[in-house]
């Protein structure tokens, strides 16, 4: 699950209802008080500039029985409000350990002068070798994707100062349960070539699509393979690419450290 992303002094920062489950990566760093304050102002500059992150935090205030008008002035004492009587709880995201790469693509082909052969394995072993034969590395790819929407500054209708685009961020509602759900509708004029069942540009909270593609190697020249990779599209409609990778082994999309842990031959986990 992703959740919204308030930008802190050198950090993220996540604010969920008191009864949601903790983020992975995240550690609550809120226990009321003056805690509350320093944790409003760290996020104060975010709420200013951007018109996502005030209407996310206008949607949390009314989930906790806080109304107030969408104006950062108003919205950043009712945020505090509610954090020091620990109705919000507040997440800082926890520092990122260096990322080791593997320098390899893929897989390192035998070479003729070594001693050691691969023994053939009959078409029936093969499903059976591969699940077994799990190995290590890692491979990247450098695809650029596009900058999240919490990272773009609005302005009035909203229209994107970064792209010029029209972002139009929705909620619905929102079910109070075991698991609480809410439903966010996102417009963007960027994505008006798609539709997914609500309209051409619109998207919501869990339209996540993986995609397998395969681009053959060339016809003229020498032999040549093909290319897989995978396509991760997000609940915004960005784009994530990630290199197909063997069992044991790990894809990451360096633009936006997210990583795709293969397990199996037929089983792909992402992280």
């Amino acid at each position: 699950m992703q959740y919204f992303q308030f930008r802190g002094k050198n950090r993220r920062i996540v604010v969920l209802l008191r009864s949601a489950e903790a983020p992975g990566g995240y550690t609550l760093v809120s226990s009321g008080g003056d805690q509350a304050q320093l944790l409003v102002d760290e996020i104060s500059q975010h709420l200013a500039k951007d018109v996502n992150a005030l209407g996310h935090a206008r949607s949390l205030l009314r989930q906790v029985g806080i109304t107030v008008t969408q104006q950062a002035r108003l919205v950043a004492p009712k945020l505090k409000e509610a954090i020091s009587r620990e109705l919000l709880h507040v997440y800082g995201e926890n520092p990122q350990d260096s990322i080791h790469y593997s320098t390899e693509e893929a897989a390192p082909k035998a070479s003729s002068s070594s001693s050691a052969k691969t023994p053939a394995v009959k078409p029936s072993n093969q499903g059976k070798q591969a699940s077994n034969a799990a190995q290590s590395g890692s491979a990247s790819n450098h695809t650029p994707t596009d900058v999240p929407i919490s990272e773009q500054a609005c302005r009035s209708d909203p229209v994107s100062l970064l792209s010029g685009e029209e972002i139009l961020p929705l909620v619905d509602f929102t079910y109070q349960g075991i698991v609480p759900i809410t439903w966010r509708r996102l417009y963007r004029s960027s994505k008006i070539d798609n539709n997914l069942g609500m309209g051409y540009g619109w998207r919501h909270g869990f339209s996540v699509q993986l995609e397998a593609h395969y681009q053959p190697g060339p016809k003229v020249g020498p032999k040549q393979p093909g290319r897989h990779w995978f396509e991760l599209h997000d609940e915004e409609g960005r784009r994530h690419v990630f290199e197909q990778v063997k069992p044991g082994q790990t894809g990451l999309s360096n633009r936006n450290w997210l990583s795709l842990v293969s397990s199996a031959r037929w089983q792909t986990n992402f992280n």
